[in-house]
């Protein structure tokens, strides 16, 4: 998949962590702490896998730590800090 800009990878993100997790659409925001709405280890590693074969990419070990999955901020962070998804404007 083709990111075109943060809000349509933030968008992918929430509609992730809602498959995962079994929520209602509305129940997440980029802010939200995800350990408080039900994420756990499992849970990470099955967001991690979804995101990973939406993007085409693969997330190093190294950042595979819980602060770069606290929030789907966190999450928005690393990938854009880490992987060029956006196209060049």
């Amino acid at each position: 998949m083709i990111i075109q800009n943060k809000q349509q990878l933030q968008d992918l993100l929430v509609t992730k962590v809602l498959q995962v997790l079994d929520l209602p659409k509305g129940s997440v925001e980029m802010s939200t702490d995800l350990i408080e709405v039900g994420m756990n280890s499992l849970k990470t590693v099955e967001l991690i896998v979804l995101i990973e074969e939406e993007l085409e990419i693969q997330i190093d070990d190294d950042d595979l730590i819980l602060d770069n999955f606290r929030s789907l901020e966190m999450v928005c962070k690393l990938l854009l800090n880490k992987f060029d998804i956006l196209p060049i404007s």
